[in-house]
This record gives C-alpha cells, sequence and structure tokens, in this order.
C-alpha cells in the first residue's frame, strides 16, 4: 500500500506532538504591571508580476507591557497592524445613493 506525501506528513506530524514528552507544572504567578509604552511605526510591502511592482505602506504599531514578579521582569507585546489611513479611510467611504 502506497502511502501518499501529504497522509505521511500528518502522520509524523501527529507522532511528535504524541511523543513530544510531558507538559510542564506551572505555577500562577503574580506580577505588577510597571510600564506601558507603545511605538508607531510603518512597513513596505509588496508584489511584483512580470516586471511590474506594487508597494503599500501598512502599520506597525507596538504596545509593550512591562510585568515584574518577584523572579522574573515579563515584557509582552502587542502588535498592531492595519493598511495605512489613506487606504482604510477609503473603505469607510459610504456610496452617496446610499443615504
Amino acid at each position: 500500500m502506497k502511502i501518499t506525501k501529504p497522509l505521511f506528513v500528518l502522520l509524523i506530524g501527529i507522532a511528535v506532538l504524541l511523543f513530544s514528552g510531558a507538559t510542564k507544572d506551572r505555577d500562577w504567578q503574580s506580577g505588577t504591571l510597571i510600564d506601558v509604552s507603545s511605538q508607531t511605526g510603518s512597513r513596505l510591502v509588496g508584489t511584483i508580476n512580470n516586471g511590474q511592482g506594487d508597494l503599500i505602506q501598512r502599520r506597525n504599531d507596538a504596545t509593550f507591557y512591562q510585568i515584574q514578579t518577584p523572579e522574573f521582569t515579563y515584557v509582552a507585546k502587542r502588535t498592531l497592524t492595519i493598511a495605512a489611513i489613506s487606504s482604510y479611510e477609503s473603505l469607510l467611504t459610504i456610496p452617496s445613493n446610499s443615504l
């Protein structure tokens, strides 16, 4: 019986998950939020097709949370990425015939 490649990969993936080891017991930790900061930026994304290219500017904002526990200081990052404001506002334009 011949097993197809996608089925073989799926079976190997399931086996790795099942036999990867025991889960760690983790205790609940309490901490204090000591700092919240944000970073605003943008990035360029694009495509090339038959020598023609398109570039679009996207937002790339991040908020950082610094949490102090008795043992460690954790920094968590939350990222917000949406289309540039001008592109986003064009999506929200209400046609005049819909009023």
